[in-house]
């Protein structure tokens, strides 16, 4: 085909370098060039053809145009065998894109509830294991023989202190940084770090930095214990849920002072920490150890959901909450629990929003059936 265009094309611009071309012979060339261009791209938009482009397309990881060339391949050729392995990825991305959507709203109906207490975790070539995790008047740290050295709380604080046992897959590594959070106004509010403490050293004289201590150094021991401790507030800890958590960022450092009691330390110099988490930062940087509390979180939610009843529902001219579903009076004891706002009452009370009625369901609906009214 395309030698006769091109045959076709240099008799007629001899020819029309002669006499000049006629208006019926241009027309005739451009319009065999027309087919021959729809013919060239019907051949391209092969199954086969289609399918590879899709296939490539997934392969680079441009996932959204590959999806929409399946598509496009399924619509053209249904029958297709080419359709069929179309299909499959097609199934496959709208299952995800689900379980995504179901997980979000799981998270956004929870808050951070979803957050996952875990005492042994993994975070870059360091295992972290947390034991005996507790409130106490006094941080006890760098032991040696029958003594150890401590710290007393402040009046009206308390120390957070546990043991944590470090094994590492380095000669040198650095450590994760541990922090203390307090879930206030929906969101998890900085509060103060925990801060890195040998467990023991062998002797006496090790702690001085006279003796080697093999024990504590990461060079000759794969596994170091600490006694880590941070101080806290006991009137914030007792009015809020607080988050024992770890960044999974390895940035503390070892610092070596050879007149140093202890020789050996290590700092969080380096290392950021967030003063505000929503429940997505949360949960994808940071592990969380403890959560102290629990219940007022619960209690929070509850809150947060009988406030909003009260302005979208009495405050919005609602004698009655009965009129809209919920069950109850506007001077009820405690907060309504029905489940359900039914579409004949939403249509008759239109100053309440769809996505309002939304919020306070998913508020609502993971509630204990009886929480007092605050």
């Amino acid at each position: 085909m395309k030698k006769f265009l091109i045959g076709l094309i240099s008799l007629t611009v001899l020819h029309s370098c002669q006499n000049g071309p006629s208006q019926k012979e241009y027309n005739d060339i451009k319009s065999q060039l027309e087919e021959c261009s729809k013919e060239n791209e019907e051949l391209k938009n092969t199954p086969e053809n289609r399918l590879l482009t899709a296939q490539k397309l997934e392969t680079e990881g441009n996932l959204t145009n590959a999806e929409s060339e399946y598509k496009e391949l399924i619509e053209k050729f249904p029958k297709s065998e080419q359709a069929k392995i179309a299909q499959q990825f097609v199934d496959k991305v709208e299952k995800e894109r689900e379980e995504q959507k179901k997980e979000e709203e799981r998270k956004k109906r929870l808050g951070f509830k979803v957050l996952e207490q875990q005492t042994s975790i993994k975070q870059g070539d360091c295992k972290l294991t947390f034991s005996n995790i507790k409130l106490t008047n006094r941080w006890n740290f760098d032991r040696y023989g029958n003594e150890w050295r401590y710290i007393e709380a402040e009046r009206g604080n308390k120390y957070l202190t546990f043991t944590l046992s470090i094994t590492a897959e380095s000669k040198s590594p650095n450590l994760p940084p541990i922090y203390v959070y307090q879930l206030i106004d929906g969101q998890l509010q900085y509060k103060t770090t925990a801060y890195y403490k040998f467990y023991r050293w062998e002797d006496y004289a090790s702690y001085l930095g006279n003796n080697a201590d093999y024990g504590n150094d990461f060079a000759r021991s794969e596994t170091i214990r600490f006694s880590p401790g941070a101080q806290l507030v006991m009137d914030d800890f007792n009015e809020y849920p607080t988050f024992l958590m770890v960044k999974k960022s390895n940035c503390v450092i070892r610092n070596e002072d050879r007149f140093g009691n202890p020789p050996i330390s290590y700092s969080n110099s380096t290392c950021d920490y967030d003063l505000i988490l929503t429940v997505d930062k949360a949960n994808e940087n940071y592990f969380t150890i403890k959560i102290y509390n629990q219940e007022k979180n619960i209690k929070t939610l509850h809150n947060n959901a009988y406030s909003l009843w009260r302005v979208n529902g009495c405050q919005r001219g609602f004698r009655s909450v009965a009129k809209f579903g919920f069950g109850g009076q506007e001077s009820a004891s405690k907060p309504p629990q029905a489940r359900h706002i039914n579409e004949k009452m939403w249509k008759k009370h239109k100053r309440i929003t769809q996505e309002e009625i939304k919020e306070i369901e998913l508020q609502l609906e993971n509630l204990p059936g009886e929480v007092k009214q605050p």
